[in-house]
């Protein structure tokens, strides 16, 4: 165990230099010979390690591990001026504490976290500024019923803006020099009261509300901190609507501070992108989206873009989100033979849904049949896969991570689709019956792409059945051709006699007209002689 621990320090330690995954950094400004926080978040779990890493050399800043603080590798200069919220590890907080801040400390921080189960690196710019006390602006203090110690101070230089996700917490940091017996910390936004909360010596909450509506249920400080001079403020399920300026006001005797600003900016993600065919036409969507996201089709192998005609929609959503639709008609050569592919990018993410039609299947009932699935060109390590008829009613799913597979099948299908694995490449159905025919869907979906595999199967007659009577229509319709042949053969030659008798007893009645005639002629010769 301890040498897998000391195996992943090292690593870490190694790839300081790396950004495994960033999401934006974080601006913080902090002042010289002050407390400051670097707000770091991440997914909690068992045997976490924590690291933060000065990128501009380096070198070790802080170390957690084994359950407990590690300063071996840990830089000279900051000895005895970095901590971690200890009770605040275990729910996913990995800010660290940097105390008497120089301006040596100005630069670029990194995060990294780890669990077994997950691992997550973020980059915190940091600012180093003068101190400048001034006075409380009046706005502030008009708009609040709050009773005010007399000495009062805010620190208007610093500026620090926070990006979040809409799908993670969102730690605003704010510290202040605490007495350690009692403390008021109040969260300002235009006017709004975001968080209102009192403690006493004893480290509990007297009392913690959000009285603007939009705010109720969604804000936290940590409790066990904020008598040590923490008053963060912690906002879940953050949205767009919730970008802006933010103040932080704690009142200890005989003194008020006032934060900088700090500004949020809240990002979201496309999480998943859908795509569906529906009749001639394909349609595309994706939801809750900040900030504004573009959409785009394209195929395999590639159309002329001039010949993918569409129509685009985009709209926000009460709370700021956009969802984005795209319908796209398509000619049924370009359904057959292309993959369909929809595209929607937001800032720095992108995620694409494929579309695949496969040839009909035509299977008799009682048989089997194999119904195709478009996998990825490249080999999956973590995905999951559904079967679909009609195509909502879902027949298998298959779930894929790492190694290991756990496959599902539903009741009513169980008599016709083997349970196997193998159904991530197609769908092996058996005993099928007249209720079988229609689409069968396969959609597979990754962190990244979705994709969709369309197939119709026709459940008819018995092909043998289909055979015969192929066979036998063929053999009628030759015997049908054989008799009208003859049929119109003996008529032909019954014409061809009637007609050759016809000729005949017209030669015959000329030579006896002629006969005659001679006959005629020679009676009047006779006559005119005697």
């Amino acid at each position: 165990m301890r040498s897998t621990g000391i195996n992943r320090v090292m690593f870490v330690a190694t790839m300081a230099f790396l950004h495994d995954r960033v999401r934006g950094d974080t601006e913080v400004t902090c002042v010289v010979m002050e407390s400051c926080v670097l707000p770091c978040k991440f997914h909690a779990g068992s045997d976490i390690l924590i690291h933060w890493i000065d990128m501009t050399t380096g070198n070790i800043v802080h170390s957690y591990y084994y359950d407990k603080d590690q300063f071996e590798k840990q830089d000279q200069r900051f000895r005895n001026r970095t901590s971690l919220f200890k009770e605040q590890i275990s729910r996913g907080n990995a800010s660290l504490r940097l105390t008497q801040v120089e301006t040596g400390d100005q630069g670029k921080y990194k995060c990294h976290s780890s669990t077994p189960e997950k691992e997550a690196t973020s980059f915190v710019n940091l600012k180093v500024e003068d101190a400048a006390p001034v006075t409380l602006t009046s706005v502030l203090l008009s708009s609040t019923q709050l009773n005010f110690p007399t000495q009062r101070s805010v620190d208007e230089n610093p500026e620090l803006t926070i990006s979040c996700l809409s799908s993670e917490e969102c730690v605003l940091p704010c510290q202040f020099a605490s007495d350690g017996k009692g403390a008021r910390v109040m969260w300002y936004k235009k006017k709004a009261v975001v968080s209102c909360t009192r403690y006493g010596n004893t480290s509990f909450v007297v009392g913690h509300n959000s009285p603007a509506d939009k705010y109720k249920g969604r804000t936290d400080l940590y409790a066990d901190q904020v008598l040590e001079g923490n008053a963060s403020l912690v906002m879940r399920n953050v949205t767009p609507n919730d970008q802006g300026k933010y103040f932080c006001i704690t009142m200890t005797a005989p003194r008020t501070d006032e934060s900088g600003v700090i500004t949020l900016v809240v990002k979201a993600l496309v999480q998943e992108v859908d795509i569906e065919s529906n009749g001639d036409s394909v349609t595309c969507r994706a939801g809750g989206i900040y900030p504004e996201p573009t959409l785009t089709w394209s195929t395999d192998p590639p159309t002329d873009v001039q010949l993918l005609r569409n129509q685009t929609k985009s709209q926000k959503n009460k709370f700021g989100f956009y969802d984005i639709q795209s319908s796209l008609r398509l000619t049924e050569c370009d359904a057959a033979n292309r993959t369909i592919i929809c595209s929607v990018t937001s800032d720095t993410s992108e995620k694409r849904a494929f579309l695949k039609h496969e040839a009909s299947i035509l299977a008799s009932p009682g048989s089997n049949a194999k119904v195709p699935c478009s996998l990825p060109p490249s080999t999956l390590q973590s995905f999951n896969l559904t079967w679909r008829f009609r195509p909502s009613d879902p027949i298998l799913s298959i779930s894929f991570i790492g190694q290991k597979s756990s496959v599902k099948v539903w009741d009513q299908w169980k008599p016709h689709v083997f349970n196997d694995p193998s159904a991530k490449r197609s769908l092996h159905l058996h005993n099928l019956k007249p209720e079988h025919q229609g689409t069968y869907t396969c959609e597979v979906r990754t962190p990244e792409e979705t994709y969709i595999t369309w197939t119709e199967v026709t459940v008819g007659q018995d092909s043998e059945h289909i055979y015969i009577y192929v066979i036998i229509a063929l053999c009628y319709f030759l015997c049908m051709s054989y008799g009208m042949v003859v049929f119109l053969s003996c008529k032909i030659r019954g014409l061809k006699k009637a007609r050759r008798q016809e000729e005949t007893s017209n030669q015959v009645t000329e030579v006896l007209d002629v006969a005659e005639g001679s006959e005629n002629s020679q009676s009047v010769e006779n006559t005119d002689e005697g």
